[in-house]
């Protein structure tokens, strides 16, 4: 945002949003803010919170993303699942839990972990929500 030279509103960073019911929370907080104040786009730190926020503000009329552009982390399977299919970023898990474990066993094991730079690429999956 900064090298698009937007500034970062620290009303819109919400914290402690981790389940679907948080993000059903945060639309209700959202809808209580005048249409001018809102948002033009959430990016939710899981899609369990953005699915919950995309539930809730379609109950209430809200056109996502026509009024509210959400955007989820993960890529998980209920992100195709949702009525309006959630626009998100893959990790490569399978990747993260092989390092993971690998390190984990040379802890146990006392051994040298060989600490290499790896390239950990995530992909911008895009849906129909933002």
């Amino acid at each position: 945002m900064q090298d698009g030279q937007q500034a970062v509103n620290e009303r819109f960073i919400f914290r402690h949003v981790h389940t679907w019911r948080d993000g059903q929370r945060l639309a209700e907080q959202i809808l209580q803010m005048t249409k001018s104040e809102r948002p033009d786009a959430i990016f939710a730190g899981s899609d369990e919170v953005a699915c919950g926020l995309i539930s809730a503000l379609s109950a209430h009329g809200v056109s996502v993303p026509g009024e509210l552009a959400v955007m989820g982390f993960d890529n998980l399977p209920v992100a195709e699942m949702v009525h309006i299919p959630l626009t998100t970023v893959s990790q490569p898990i399978e990747q993260l839990g092989r390092i993971s474990v690998e390190r984990l066993l040379s802890l146990i094991n006392h051994t040298q972990y060989r600490y290499d730079e790896e390239d950990l690429k995530s992909e911008l999956v895009i849906r129909a929500s933002a």
